[in-house]
């Protein structure tokens, strides 16, 4: 497995860690973009640079955004019993603002995560991206899919998941496409002790996690690894620790998780913006 890192750097700083061929022009005359390896040497050095920097004052930065991206062998890929997803097609409005009815009288009291939800989901489905099969709201815990991906999912009876009808919520929906909430429904799986949790990869800092322990960061650093549950995996799981921070529309989300089967499935549709990368099983 080889891991990037991508980062958006202030243009005016960059030249205090990065050579001049390591800087990719942008859009923006104000950022370049820098693509490294994780194991480059100079990280630490880099994620002491944009500590002091943000220290001097607001609107100070070296670094404004981190993507991290894994590129596995076909061997590797092959022998995958689990793949983490993300989702990387958003739409509001989310559904707390369509009329979903949401209970959160059991949410934890520290990070804000658990709610569950009191009847359908919401959408208005006009506002989904007409090219995605596969799209979440900014909530970030409201997972559609198409109706021709859950026809797929049902013809390949896969398991631990349940598709319900999104309800419309606005004008007509008489000429619009129907669309299906993926609800997984089979055993949640936690994260093993040596999965790595933090803001980024540049700011390790890892204070956002709930003490309680629902929540254990804002964000995956490291790949995931999934304690092995004492019955067999289904196509479909979700992680029993949530990520994310709980702001305004935005909730703790717990972690999607495909069988091989499952995920070749989806791949089968070349989903726009859906992330995959393995994730290991532990005993």
């Amino acid at each position: 497995m080889k891991e990037l890192i991508e980062m958006r750097v202030d243009a005016k700083k960059a030249h205090l860690i990065f050579r001049e061929d390591e800087l990719e022009p942008l859009s923006s005359p104000f950022t370049v973009r820098v693509v490294l390896p994780s194991d480059d040497p100079r990280m630490p050095e880099i994620i002491e640079l944009q500590r002091t920097t943000s220290a001097e004052g607001p609107g100070e930065y070296l670094i404004g955004g981190v993507y991290v991206t894994r590129r596995y062998t076909k061997a590797e890929w092959s022998a995958a019993e689990l793949f983490r997803v993300e989702v990387h097609t958003a739409f509001e409005p989310a559904g707390e603002e369509c009329g979903t009815q949401y209970d959160e009288s059991a949410v934890c009291p520290v990070c804000g995560a658990g709610r569950t939800r009191v009847g359908p989901l919401r959408l208005n489905v006009r506002r989904i991206p007409k090219q995605a099969d596969v799209a979440e709201t900014i909530a970030g815990d409201e997972l559609v899919v198409s109706e021709r991906v859950a026809d797929a999912i049902r013809a390949e009876g896969l398991t631990g998941v349940e598709l319900m009808p999104v309800i419309h919520a606005g004008k007509s929906a008489d000429s619009l496409p129907r669309w299906f909430e993926l609800g997984v429904v089979s055993s949640l799986l936690a994260f093993a002790p040596s999965s790595r949790f933090g803001s980024s990869p540049i700011n390790p800092d890892n204070s956002s996690a709930c003490p309680v322990g629902d929540k254990a960061g804002f964000r995956l650093l490291s790949e995931a690894t999934i304690v092995r549950p004492s019955s067999p995996l289904s196509d479909f799981h979700l992680t029993a620790q949530y990520l994310g921070n709980r702001r305004g529309l935005l909730v703790p989300y717990r972690t999607l998780l495909m069988s091989p089967r499952a995920e070749r499935l989806l791949a089968s549709f070349r989903p726009r913006k859906l992330y995959r990368e393995v994730a290991y099983v532990v005993t």
